[in-house]
């Protein structure tokens, strides 16, 4: 998530919310954000007083912006089943949304266990099993809560299980509020609906050897409904005129390749005419050239016997006697 880009959306107020949560458990501590993303978590967990905050990611690129845009924070690449740092090296691990990615769970979170003071905590999320919207191809396992509290349990002597979704709010705010963006302290929060749950969307779980905080829960305000509901039509709007103008180029484009068709079909038709006519020219050579073959032969057949007729003439009766044998085996030959 990139808060330029994202902000004002649904997942910008889900993935905010997680790391101003997270950012009360950091003052004085040293962190180490994992999955870091383009970094504004890190950032964010700087601001609130860390001592230290390490990112870490495996892309090349949400590194490489990182750097460029949190000069806070130290961002290094890496990958979250090999941290590169030594036991003990953090007093508070934060993992949101990187679990359900990993192709080894447990390895990932043996390697945060290791990397974590004696008393360090970790504060992990993650979306719930059966309750987000199944489907996404980069998720390769995800958790119900009992499954990541059982991980947790095995590894971990405390852990806690939170939980985060969204909601509908409305708030009476002084004037003097309205322009702020962050933490609104002595704001009164009631919670007018039930909820359970096994219904809500993501998990959000603490766990430590040593006995966990007592976290202040945490409501993130988006935009105005009227104005985000505004926005989303408008958004939805642009996404109409393109895909109508996407349409429209569709629509030409099978125009032009019909007209295409046609013209070949056309083509190959008379491509097939002269092809029979072609076929009909060699049709007729092969039977004049038959008939020379058989013409030729009658020729061959009877030129032998004009000579004889005419030259017998002149052939005395006994020398006749003697050729004919070699003129019937002649004739023979030229029969074959």
């Amino acid at each position: 998530m990139v808060p330029e880009a994202h902000q004002g959306q649904v997942s910008y107020l889900e993935h905010i919310l997680r790391y101003r949560f997270c950012a009360q458990f950091a003052p004085g501590r040293r962190v180490l954000d994992v999955a870091t993303g383009s970094g504004y978590g890190a950032h964010l967990l700087a601001q609130a007083g860390a001592q230290l905050v390490v990112g870490i990611d495996r892309d090349h690129g949400a590194i490489a912006y990182a750097r460029r845009h949190y000069p806070g924070p130290m961002f290094v690449l890496g990958d979250a089943h090999h941290l590169p740092f030594p036991d003990g090296s953090f007093q508070l691990v934060v993992s949101l949304e990187t679990i359900e990615h990993l192709e080894h769970p447990e390895a990932f979170l043996d390697e945060v266990r290791r990397v974590l003071a004696r008393d360090g905590l970790l504060v992990l999320s993650t979306p719930q099993k059966d309750v987000y919207p199944p489907g996404n191809p980069y998720h390769l396992r995800e958790f119900t809560a009992d499954e990541l509290i059982s991980l947790l349990q095995e590894r971990f002597r405390e852990t806690e299980l939170w939980l985060q979704d969204l909601w509908l709010a409305s708030a009476a705010l002084p004037k003097g509020l309205l322009p702020v963006q962050g933490p609104a302290p002595s704001v009164a929060v009631s919670k007018e609906e039930p909820a359970q749950p096994s219904h809500c969307l993501y998990l959000l779980a603490l766990a430590s050897d040593s006995p966990l905080p007592h976290p202040q829960p945490h409501v993130g305000l988006g935009p105005r409904y009227s104005d985000f509901v505004l926005r989303e039509l408008i958004r939805r709007d642009v996404s109409i005129q393109m895909l109508q103008g996407a349409k429209e180029a569709a629509e030409a484009e099978v125009g032009r390749l019909r007209e295409e068709v046609s013209a070949l079909r056309q083509e190959v038709g008379s491509l097939r005419e002269a092809a029979g006519h072609i076929r009909q020219l060699l049709e007729d050579r092969e039977r004049a050239l038959a008939q020379a073959h058989s013409q030729l032969r009658e020729l061959g057949e009877s030129i032998p016997l004009l000579l004889w007729q005419k030259g017998s003439r002149l052939v005395p009766p006994s020398l006749k006697r003697a050729l004919r044998p070699a003129l019937r085996a002649l004739r023979r030959r030229l029969q074959a």
